[in-house]
């Protein structure tokens, strides 16, 4: 909790722990995620309530836009009267995982203020990630003339495709452009089957980046191999596990953080996040863990990184529509690869389909609204 320039105690929060970190890193205060916020345990449920409200004078939630309105109502049950809220994000990505579709929906009753920002800080100015991702966002097909940040590399060739993604990433990405493999490097693909999905990719770029070596020790969890030299996310939240780093130790390790596999000895995992905290997975909570050299797109959402590279996968799937191509085009901080079929790029920027949520939100907030509740 912080207190500003207004005399206001606020606090930051945001849904996942990836976005809430990346909040800290900008703003140099502590953000919690939204079940840390409410105090969330997995045995008693939430401590925070309308009987004992989470106190400040203002609360700042970014990434609203993957907020569901389960969250969003226990997150309203714990505000008390007078509390200021902003909600921060962007409506045109991918909607919440969970049911609803509450940035949207807040927007739509025209009953909350509403500010645009239409300045870019992700990218340097004159980039054409930003460029093209306004276009794509207004259903414009942008012009890719591959000398500039944003590059395409066409193949209507899967296996082509998937050996020419190999290749930027191993070489072409670090060689040109000094990115480093592991850190600086996502893989983004919008299905987990198939030879461009995220379960295929993940094992070839494993082999491809961290092959086996008589040094390496490695462990079988279900049907994916963790190997030292490995990069792993957390795949939920668990407020357990223990860390430690330079200064300090604690609990806590978060769904979409990311790091490196350091050490594996006597059925126990060490992995090094991207925060310098080390938490060591026992065969209880290494399931948790997954191969993180490829994400979906969905998985992503709330993160970015220095060099991103798309996987145009799934052909002209009604599920590859304008906002996941948006939201995954808009991870990519310096240097973005698509690589796969024009057709499937062309589809989901021409495809608005979503599936429709009917939470009616928007009209219970305007009925009460005019009732003056």
């Amino acid at each position: 909790m912080i207190s500003n320039a207004l005399n206001m105690t606020t606090v930051l929060a945001a849904p996942t722990g990836r976005a809430a970190k990346r909040m800290t890193e900008t703003t140099g205060q502590e953000a919690l995620t939204l079940h840390r916020l409410l105090e969330y345990d997995p045995v008693s449920g939430y401590k925070r309530d309308e009987e004992n409200p989470i106190e400040a004078d203002a609360i700042i939630i970014d990434e609203t836009s993957m907020v569901d309105i389960s969250l969003f109502a226990r997150l309203l049950d714990a505000v008390k009267d007078g509390t200021r809220i902003v909600f921060v994000g962007d409506a045109d990505q991918l909607p919440s995982v969970g049911p609803g579709n509450v940035l949207n929906d807040l927007i739509k009753t025209g009953l909350v203020n509403v500010v645009t920002l239409d300045q870019i800080h992700r990218q340097q100015e004159g980039s054409e990630i930003s460029k093209n991702a306004r276009e794509i966002n207004r259903g414009i097909i942008p012009v890719i003339d591959n000398q500039s940040d944003f590059m395409f590399v066409r193949k209507s060739d899967d296996q082509v495709a998937l050996e020419t993604l190999l290749d930027v990433v191993s070489s072409r990405m670090p060689d040109r452009f000094g990115f480093d493999r592991l850190k600086d490097i996502q893989v983004l693909s919008p299905i987990k089957k198939g030879l461009l999905g995220t379960e295929n990719l993940n094992k070839e770029l494993q082999q491809t980046l961290n092959p086996p070596m008589p040094y390496k020790e490695e462990m079988q969890v279900g049907d994916q191999i963790f190997r030292e030299g490995d990069k792993v996310m957390q795949m939920k939240n668990n407020y357990q596990i223990s860390w430690e780093d330079n200064t300090t130790s604690g609990e806590g390790v978060f769904n979409g953080d990311i790091g490196v596999i350091t050490e594996i000895r006597d059925g126990e995992v060490n992995v090094h996040f991207s925060d310098d905290k080390v938490a060591v997975f026992t065969e209880d909570t290494v399931s948790q863990l997954s191969l993180a050299y490829c994400s979906t797109i969905h998985k992503a959402q709330g993160s970015e990184f220095p060099g991103v590279v798309l996987a145009l996968a799934g052909g002209r799937m009604p599920f590859n529509n304008r906002r996941l191509l948006y939201t995954g085009v808009t991870r990519a901080k310096k240097k973005l690869f698509m690589i796969g079929k024009e057709d499937t790029f062309r589809h989901m920027v021409l495809n608005q389909t979503d599936a429709k949520r009917a939470s009616l939100l928007a009209q219970r907030i305007k009925n009460y609204h005019e009732i003056g509740i």
